[in-house]
């Protein structure tokens, strides 16, 4: 469980989130939509603590595990795909084998010695998500992760991604409304400074 409690953020003095506090139920499914700039991709950054609230906390268990599968790739361009994957984990030699695995599940089998300045967009975000998957976080957050998927490569990646998270707590950004079957609530910024993330649609 993850618990934000009266967050707020500013940026040059401009308020994006104000007095925000909303809890993620472990093991659940959740969409965040709202427009370009409302503050999505803030939300997710205070949870991975990549940026501090000037008030408020975020409540999680101390050894919590986090994945972040950002909206563009951050790999390593002088490591092999197997090895930007391999290193989500400190135990090298089976994490090597876990790695291989996703990668294989994720279409990759001809990648796995490739470097990532001879991928494309799409194979690039591919590995993104194999090494959060790797991690074997306890929370995977996603920021618009399958934009650079064509429509057939994004329905077998979204599948195998959230059969794997089954047991894991996921939020996701997107403004693809196909992206919506695979989660278990729907919320929506409709202001900014962020105040509230409203449900709109519960799915399960």
């Amino acid at each position: 469980m993850i618990t934000l409690k009266n967050i707020s953020v500013s940026f040059d003095k401009k308020a994006v989130i104000k007095d925000l506090s909303f809890t993620f139920e472990s093991g659940k499914k959740y969409a965040i939509m709202g427009e370009s700039g409302s503050g999505k991709t803030t939300v997710l950054n205070v949870i991975s603590d990549l940026i501090k609230p000037q008030s408020g906390e975020v409540l999680k268990n101390n050894d919590c595990k986090i994945a972040y599968v950002f909206q563009e790739p951050r790999l390593f361009d002088w490591m092999s795909v197997l090895e930007n994957v391999s290193i989500a984990k400190t135990d090298a030699q089976s994490n090597k084998a876990i790695a291989e695995e996703i990668l294989i599940n994720l279409g990759l089998a001809e990648s796995l010695n490739q470097f990532p300045p001879e991928l494309s967009g799409g194979m690039k975000q591919r590995v993104s998500i194999a090494r959060a998957m790797a991690y074997e976080p306890d929370v995977i957050l996603l920021d618009e992760p399958f934009k650079a998927l064509d429509a057939q490569t994004k329905k077998y990646v979204a599948t195998y991604l959230f059969d794997f998270c089954k047991d894991k707590t996921v939020i996701m950004v997107t403004h693809d409304e196909s992206d919506l079957e695979y989660v278990d609530e729907v919320l929506k910024i409709e202001n900014t400074p962020v105040t509230s993330l409203t449900m709109v649609k519960c799915n399960r």
